[in-house]
């Protein structure tokens, strides 16, 4: 329609490649313009187990941009209280699922070689909320993850 199209794409994130060569993908998106790249929630689903996977997994999908895009992150941390998210990880792990949470300079990473956009990094209940008392209801803590926004250059 004149107000834009959507398309799935059944892939696995940790295979960018795949997601980026995928019939539905190409016929959806002009990657000759900006594009917006969306991550919410997802990239502590991918352990590094000693080799920086979800950094390559990212790294790649930007890779594949044109200037302009951007890219929309948030991401489970343990920097705001490291046991109960060591227990979150075990009940996940017992269900079979492993999370890596990561720490703000790791997320950080995920940005390198694009523009921040204000307010920069903040815990998701401090970005950009609709009324500043919205941002009260959560103790950082209780928030426990990392939101920020980049263009690329």
């Amino acid at each position: 329609t004149p107000e834009g199209r959507t398309a799935y794409v059944p892939a696995d994130v940790t295979d960018p490649a795949g997601i980026m060569t995928a019939p539905q993908l190409r016929t959806t998106l002009d990657l000759t313009r900006p594009v917006a790249l969306s991550l919410n929630a997802l990239m502590h689903f991918v352990t590094d187990d000693g080799q920086d996977r979800a950094h390559g997994v990212v790294e790649t999908l930007k890779a594949a941009l044109p200037s302009g895009s951007t890219l929309a992150m948030t991401h489970a941390t343990p920097d705001y209280s490291p046991d109960a998210m060591e227990r979150i990880i075990g009940i996940y792990r017992d269900a079979g699922t492993e999370l890596q949470f990561r720490t703000r300079a790791e997320f950080l990473r995920f940005f390198d070689g694009w523009e921040l956009l204000d307010p920069g990094v903040t815990l998701s209940h401090q970005w950009r909320p609709d009324r500043p008392e919205d941002a009260t209801h959560v103790t950082d803590a209780e928030a426990a993850c990392y939101a920020a926004v980049a263009r690329k250059p």
